[in-house]
Order: C-alpha cells, then structure tokens, then sequence
C-alpha cells in the first residue's frame, strides 16, 4: 500500500506535520472512510500520546473529530460517519 506523504523505516510509517514534527502511523488502527480509511496517528513511536487521524485518500493529517467520533478531512472531505447501534435491528431482517 503506497500512502502520500509518508515514509516508512524499519516497519515503522511516519508523516510530518506542517510544523515539522513527526507522527507514527498506526496502520492496524482505522476507521472507515466514505473513500478510504483513516489511519489513527501518534506524536511518539510507543504510540502513548494520540495525535489524530491521516487520510489515506489524499496523505492529509489536516482531519476534524466530533464527540460523536464523526471524522472529516479538511483537505479532501473524506468522512468517517460510525453507525449507530439504533440503526440496525437485526430482527427486522
């Protein structure tokens, strides 16, 4: 998987923000996307310290995140939208 803007060393990915720091990416952890996922980011490499969220559709840390864990990239308006457990009634099937 290419991801824009990144690089990838010992099996570690990392970006850079715009005021040059670094941030891990941690490829196991997603969120869906309404184009591709997003990709949860740390600011250290033991990925103790959250950061935010890297959109894999256009390689943009530039992402916004609601109470209701609603995703958005700022640059390419990818969306995360979690489904609520009221939306689906198994039963109805």
């Amino acid at each position: 998987m290419t991801l824009e803007n990144t690089e990838r060393h010992d099996g570690t990915t990392t970006a850079t923000t715009e005021d040059g720091e670094t941030v891990y990416l941690n490829l196991e952890e997603t969120k869906s996307g309404t184009e591709h996922p997003f990709f949860v980011t740390y600011s250290d490499e033991a990925e103790e310290n959250r950061y935010g969220y890297y959109c894999s559709n256009c390689g943009s840390l530039k992402t916004t995140r609601d109470a209701q864990d609603h995703i958005e990239c700022t640059e390419c308006g990818n969306v995360h939208t979690p489904k609520s457990a009221e939306s689906y009634d198994d039963s109805y099937l």
